[in-house]
C-alpha cells in the first residue's frame, strides 16, 4: 500500500529541518497511511480490482473504490456486457462511483452473479488526505512520551492532554472520504404471487376491513393507534 504522505511533509508541517528522526517518522507515515484507509474503507492509490457482487434487479451498481478510472469486465450471470457506444444504447457506462446499464440491460437478482473488473484510485493523493496524516503523525509524534498519563503538573501549573483519538479536523476530513457499507442482498421468495395468508402467517389471517384477527374491535371497526400503517409485511 503506498503512504499517503511523505517524511519531508511531516516534517515542513512540524517545521522541522533535521533529519534525527526521519526513521521513526518514515515508520508512523506508513502506519498512519494503513490506519486511514483502514477506517475509510478506501485504497487512494489507483488500483485494479476484480470483484463479485449480488444484483439486486437495477440498473445501477455503485461500487466500493473510486474514484473509477476504467472499466474492463461487466459480467451479468456469466455474460459480459459491451461497453455502451451512445446514451441509452445497450451496454454498461460509468461515471465516478458506479456502473450504470442501459438499452434494458440490468444486475438481474441473483447470488454474487454479478463480476466487475475496473480500476479506481487518485493518480494523486487529494490534499487534504495528505494533510490528515501528516496532522496525525505530528500529534502522536509529540505525544509519544505521554501516553501513560493524562495530566501532569508542570512548574506552578498541570498540563491535560486531548485524550480524542484524532483532531476535529482530520476526523471531518475523513467522514468525507468514508466508503459506505456494501448492501447484502438477502435472498426471499416473491411476496407479490403470495395470498395476504400466507405472508402473515396462519397466526395472523385477515380479519374483517383487511387486519389481522384480534385487530378489529366487536363491531368490525379498525381501532385507532396513532402512527400505525397497517397493511401487508414489506
Amino acid at each position: 500500500m503506498a503512504d499517503l504522505t511523505t517524511v519531508e511533509s511531516v516534517k515542513q508541517f512540524m517545521g522541522r529541518v533535521d533529519n534525527v528522526d526521519d526513521s521513526l517518522l518514515e515508520s508512523m507515515v506508513a502506519a498512519y497511511s494503513q490506519w486511514v484507509c483502514s477506517v475509510t474503507g478506501r485504497n487512494f492509490a489507483v488500483q485494479t480490482y476484480d470483484i463479485v457482487r449480488s444484483g439486486r434487479g437495477g440498473p445501477v451498481l455503485m461500487l466500493p473504490q473510486w474514484p473509477i478510472q476504467s472499466v474492463q469486465l461487466v459480467e451479468v450471470d456469466g455474460q459480459a456486457l459491451p461497453a455502451a457506444p451512445a446514451y441509452g444504447s445497450y451496454g454498461y457506462r460509468f461515471d465516478n462511483q458506479q456502473i450504470i446499464l442501459s438499452g434494458g440491460a440490468v444486475f438481474t437478482i441473483g447470488n454474487s452473479n454479478v463480476r466487475i473488473q475496473f480500476t479506481a484510485g487518485y493518480p494523486q493523493i487529494p490534499a487534504d488526505i495528505a494533510q490528515a496524516v501528516n496532522e496525525l503523525v505530528t500529534l502522536r509524534f509529540r505525544m509519544r512520551d505521554k501516553i501513560e498519563w493524562v495530566s501532569k503538573s508542570l512548574a506552578s501549573e498541570t498540563v491535560t492532554l486531548n485524550q480524542r483519538d484524532m483532531p476535529a479536523t482530520v476526523a471531518t476530513v475523513l467522514r468525507q472520504y468514508r466508503a459506505a457499507p456494501a448492501r447484502r442482498h438477502r435472498w426471499r421468495h416473491d411476496v407479490a404471487s403470495r395470498g395476504p395468508d400466507r405472508v402473515l402467517g396462519r397466526r395472523h389471517r385477515a380479519g374483517r376491513d383487511g387486519l389481522p384477527a384480534g385487530m378489529a374491535d366487536r363491531g368490525g371497526r379498525a381501532p385507532c393507534f396513532p402512527g400505525l400503517r397497517v397493511g401487508l409485511l414489506p
